[in-house]
């Protein structure tokens, strides 16, 4: 039988597949904590040590330094008086017929008191004697404090002249960072009463802000129309001006910085506590999360992992806030270690693309091959990150058979490929990505495309020209080919 060259539809049908990344070994890659953000409270040190499982140990701390504070503190220093003015100051003023003395008095235990006496008044006239005292300056800096709290004791005597003596005081706070005063208390009295403790009410915690510097001053006015008498004056003791610090813990960020894009991140921690518990907490690009809590105390470490959300990752810095928790006064000063911590990045390569391409008919006329063409594609490799060592794309090719006579082919060499200038379709960088060279289809795989080492992290697409050569020996019919892409 004599074989006739005839006109023939030659099919090629694509079955797509491609390799995953990670399973090939293609992107795994560890990014320690090593950039400290911001400490709200308490002391991070030794962050470097925290990047590395097995460094016998290390680790950082994140230790609470404030605890101690929650105890109140008493401003300003020296208002006992028990060994004299402790740095208080008297400035006196007389205003007409009168004398007044401020100085220490053993009464009390230690105390202020100003003196007053009338001298001769035979017009009547008011006899108007003042005098302030000034404390040494504080500075608070325990941050806005829970509560203020103000009290002094204070003596009246006006040596049993009911009505005839008038006794007026105030307590004031000077703010002097932001020039201003404060009437903490005050007071009058015309008859005599005995030492007796005065609070100040309505006080705010507003009262002292953080960084500012204060002194407290105690005016005292002392006024009569008598003539001639002494023995008369008022007295100070034991003022308090007391500030409660808020309840802080501890509380820190640190953050892995450069984690590259991947198919999954997971945050792995190794951490114990020396009492309360930590929350292990992730900045999502909107807010603070809780997604682990620490409760180990050791020896041994507790292991965390979190596998992270796409807003976690945020771009490439994981952040992490490490805070402790707990009811009650923080009166401990509770400590937090961390081994390590560490962000884990896996990638993988994914291809897809058509899964048919039906090449044009030929006829063929007996006098030459025939050749018929079309695009391949597109065809996409995604990589979505991790160590991105780069990738290849290759094409391989099963032999063209015709269908209902298997053992009817066309040449093992039939098929080739030309690759074009690959794309981009959410503008991933190409920079190391280019096409790769073709060539011939069949069962050596030939390269489409490629990503050097270091790039190829994105979306990347190529269309590349097939070319079947039929000869002119081929039978009538369609004939089918098995296209595979791999990629890694």
């Amino acid at each position: 039988m004599t074989r006739r060259p005839a006109a023939i539809l030659a099919g090629a049908l694509a079955a797509l597949a491609a390799w995953a990344g990670a399973a090939a070994g293609h992107g795994t890659t560890t990014v320690p904590a090593t950039t400290p953000g911001p400490v709200a409270h308490g002391a991070l040190s030794g962050l470097a040590a925290a990047g590395d499982a097995g460094d016998g140990d290390a680790a950082a701390t994140l230790a609470e330094t404030d605890a101690g504070m929650l105890a109140p503190s008493v401003h300003p220093s020296g208002g006992g008086f028990d060994g004299g003015m402790g740095g208080w100051t008297a400035a006196d003023q007389a205003i007409g017929l009168c004398t007044i003395s401020s100085g220490h008095t053993g009464d009390h235990g230690g105390s202020l008191r100003a003196g007053y006496a009338a001298l001769l008044n035979l017009l009547g006239l008011l006899g108007e004697c003042r005098t302030s005292w000034r404390s040494p300056s504080f500075t608070w800096t325990g941050g806005a404090p829970a509560a203020v709290a103000f009290s002094m004791d204070r003596l009246v005597d006006v040596n049993g002249l009911l009505n005839l003596v008038t006794v007026r005081w105030t307590a004031v706070l000077v703010d002097e960072t932001a020039p201003g005063e404060r009437v903490l208390l005050g007071g009058v009295r015309a008859a005599d009463e005995g030492w007796t403790t005065q609070s100040a009410t309505g006080l705010g915690a507003d009262a002292i802000a953080h960084g500012h510097t204060y002194h407290v001053r105690i005016d005292v006015r002392i006024e009569s129309a008598l003539s001639l008498v002494t023995g008369i004056g008022f007295g100070a003791d034991e003022v308090a001006l007391t500030i409660t610090p808020q309840d802080h813990r501890a509380d820190a960020e640190i953050r892995a910085s450069g984690v590259p894009r991947g198919s999954t991140h997971t945050l792995e921690l190794a951490a114990r506590t020396t009492g309360e518990p930590f929350d292990v907490r992730l900045w999502d690009g909107a807010g603070w999360a809780t997604r682990a809590t620490v409760s180990g105390a050791g020896p041994a470490w507790q292991p965390v992992a979190i596998g992270l959300t796409p807003g976690e990752w945020n771009g490439g810095t994981v952040r992490v806030r490490l805070v402790a928790t707990g009811a009650g006064p923080d009166d401990t000063a509770d400590a937090l270690s961390l081994e390590h911590a560490r962000v884990v990045a896996t990638g993988g390569i994914t291809v897809s693309g058509p899964t048919s391409v039906i090449l044009p008919p030929v006829a063929l006329t007996g006098l030459a091959p025939a050749v018929t063409s079309a695009a391949l594609g597109p065809i996409e490799v995604v990589d979505t990150g991790g160590a991105a060592p780069g990738w290849s794309l290759t094409a391989t090719a099963t032999r063209w058979r015709l269908d209902g006579r298997p053992g009817e082919t066309l040449p093992e060499d039939a098929l080739s490929a030309a690759p074009v200038a690959p794309w981009s379709p959410d503008g991933s960088d190409l920079s190391g990505v280019a096409a790769g060279a073709g060539g011939v289809l069949a069962a050596s795989p030939a390269e489409l495309m490629r990503a050097a080492a270091g790039g190829g992290v994105g979306t990347y697409r190529q269309s590349p020209l097939l070319s079947l050569v039929v000869p002119i020996t081929a039978m009538r019919g369609v004939y089918r080919s098995e296209i595979t892409l791999s990629a890694g």
